[in-house]
């Protein structure tokens, strides 16, 4: 860490905490384009973890319940964070509302299969 007194040993690409000295682990990360060394272009490590945080909000999102979906894509602030990561194509399974509530109509009751097929076809509920 470049605070003096600070303490922190962690990888600068996978943040893993590495113990007394992160060194070797930095050299061998997963994550690390220059295996065997420490340092890349500031540009390289800023995509590296845009990339990381691409992937993790990418998880997340999967696991959250259809409903959670729905109001977090309506949050300002939650767009935003999924534009600058170009991850806001995840928020049409959220964006189903309407379609969830006509294919209700129609008897269908699995929710999940519901989203899963209207994002399959675009949102079409005739094809979904």
């Amino acid at each position: 860490c470049a605070y003096a007194g600070c303490g922190a040993h962690f990888c600068a690409f996978c943040l893993a905490d590495c113990g007394r000295d992160a060194h070797p682990h930095v050299r061998g990360c997963r994550l690390n384009p220059k295996q065997n060394e420490y340092y890349v272009l500031e540009a390289e490590w800023a995509r590296i973890m845009d990339g990381q945080r691409r992937e993790q909000v990418q998880a997340y999102w999967a696991q959250l319940e259809p409903e959670v979906q729905d109001v977090l894509a309506a949050d300002a602030s939650i767009n935003q964070i999924f534009r600058d990561l170009r991850l806001d194509r995840l928020f049409g399974t959220a964006a189903f509302a309407e379609e969830i509530a006509q294919l209700r109509g129609m008897g269908f009751k699995d929710e999940r299969a519901m989203r899963r097929a209207l994002g399959e076809v675009g949102g079409d509920v005739s094809a979904a």
